[in-house]
């Protein structure tokens, strides 16, 4: 028997490699990939690429609306002209204004309610003229605009699908000035939240030069948002009292809570999941002396909220502070 010269003879076995990678292994990277790579031109092309790292990498996007936008600039959202791709059943065009066909650029700027949208958003947008290629239409939208404009309209496009839907399945009818109006909530609400955390700013009346110690609360992981706050005043007084730190004013931006402290609403009024705690708080509060309860507003309290979000990190759910807020000890409270 003759072997070709170079033939390998050792006992290794042979196994199927993946040839999308360099090590021969297989990854679920490697196969997006080699997918990808086999698809047209225009979804590797380099508008293509600067539009998906520009939607995961702007801040001011909920990780669901990067995966929704993500999803049309790749053109897969679920509207009929998918659904006749890749089901081959019968075209049925737009479910909205009736058009023959209903791609992605029909349905989220094409379409003669989201024509109206665009054109009363702040914007200004006249989607008649814009192209027929979803990417080159997010392309002319979004290269000459900063992120606040990018997200602006992600977060349109986000509500005005999640309308449509809604119109389309359950048959609600979709209003132009609610969608916009929605879209403008999330935009705020994204903006508040990556504010930095600044020196609380004590608002009202209250004068607190007389105590000797300040402490913010706040509270997370709770069964309610209430039930949490409890737990947090909870924790605060009873290391209050422990460490004998007193006089002490306690700020909180839940106004049940304040309100039932002070005495202007009952123990009743408290929901029943946090009832057991807010009865332990009082009694709490009762026994020891010069200490008080006041409120403040969220933005007063950036700081108690920020220790909230990593309440599972910490062993105590309250945040110190001596003499002056901005400089926070490690003290128990």
């Amino acid at each position: 028997m003759h072997f070709p010269q170079g033939l390998n003879l050792s006992h290794h076995l042979d196994r199927p490699i993946f040839t999308a990678t360099k090590n021969g292994k297989f990854t679920l990277k490697g196969a997006y990939y080699a997918i990808l790579s086999e698809h047209e031109t225009s979804f590797t092309s380099p508008m293509m690429r600067s539009l998906v790292k520009r939607t995961w990498h702007c801040k001011g996007l909920l990780p669901k609306v990067r995966i929704f936008l993500w999803k049309v600039v790749r053109a897969i959202l679920p509207v009929d002209q998918i659904f006749v791709n890749r089901m081959r059943k019968q075209q049925q065009g737009c479910p909205i204004c009736g058009y023959h066909s209903e791609d992605v650029v029909h349905a989220l700027f094409k379409c003669q309610q989201a024509r109206c949208i665009w054109l009363s958003s702040s914007m200004g947008i006249r989607t008649d003229s814009l192209p027929e290629n979803i990417v080159q239409l997010m392309g002319e939208l979004t290269t000459a605009v900063d992120d606040h404009v990018f997200t602006k309209l992600a977060n349109i496009l986000w509500y005005y699908w999640k309308d449509r839907c809604t119109q389309v399945y359950e048959g609600k009818t979709v209003k132009w000035h609610q969608v916009l109006a929605q879209a403008l909530g999330l935009e705020k609400l994204m903006s508040l939240a990556q504010l930095t955390m600044s020196t609380p700013t004590i608002q009202g009346d209250e004068d607190i030069t007389n105590s000797d110690y300040v402490c913010y609360v706040d509270g997370s992981w709770a069964f309610s948002p209430l039930h949490a706050e409890v737990l947090a005043v909870k924790a605060a007084v009873n290391a209050i009292k422990l460490g004998n730190f007193m006089p002490c004013i306690i700020f909180t931006d839940c106004r049940i809570l304040q309100a039932v402290i002070t005495g202007l609403e009952t123990v009743d009024s408290v929901e029943w999941k946090a009832y057991r705690d807010m009865l332990d708080v009082l009694s709490l509060i009762s026994e020891c002396q010069n200490v008080s309860c006041k409120f403040i507003q969220r933005e007063g309290n950036l700081l108690a909220d920020g220790l909230a979000k990593h309440a599972r990190e910490k062993e105590s759910p309250s945040a110190p502070a001596r003499d002056s807020p901005a400089q926070p000890t490690n003290r128990p409270i």
